[in-house]
């Protein structure tokens, strides 16, 4: 009998105990469904992606037709560009400046201060590391006028 009994104890015990921790069922009454993910988006996402696909292109339909509307008017009212330029080649413009060389000569003075700005007591080391500064800056300006110059070409020869 107290084996029957001590069984009895522990049954109840164990009818106590619930099986997941913090939820504790009352008989008779079914456990709330557990929250899952949907596996695919939901249609209310799609549908939004949708209108934003939408709401994109037409921006990028506007944005074109500014863009448009931006280069005609730029081209109707070009006056940063003289019509002489329009025909620009690197060579003809040589060609005129060894041209003019020729006829005048070199003037009697050239005020080529290159050193204009920086002080005239510093040592010639730091003047050489000046110029050579110097010379790769005006070297990366030429670059990008021949860049251009031949950009100006093969548009041109189109």
């Amino acid at each position: 009998m107290c084996r029957c009994l001590s069984n009895r104890v522990a049954v109840r015990k164990m009818a106590g105990r619930s099986v997941g921790r913090g939820r504790r069922s009352v008989p008779g009454t079914p456990l709330p469904p557990r929250t899952r993910r949907p596996a695919a988006p939901g249609p209310d996402l799609l549908a939004k992606e949708e209108e934003y696909k939408r709401i994109n292109a037409e921006l990028e339909a506007k944005t074109a037709d500014l863009v448009r509307q931006a280069e005609e008017v730029i081209t109707a009212n070009d006056v940063a560009i003289p019509e002489e330029f329009s025909d620009f080649s690197l060579e003809k413009t040589v060609s005129k400046i060894e041209g003019k060389l020729e006829e005048e000569g070199l003037p009697e003075y050239i005020d080529d201060d290159i050193f204009s700005g920086v002080s005239k007591d510093i040592g010639t080391e730091a003047q050489i590391r000046f110029l050579k500064a110097k010379l790769r800056v005006m070297q990366e300006e030429l670059d990008n006028v021949v860049c251009e110059c031949n950009k100006k070409n093969s548009t041109g020869i189109k």
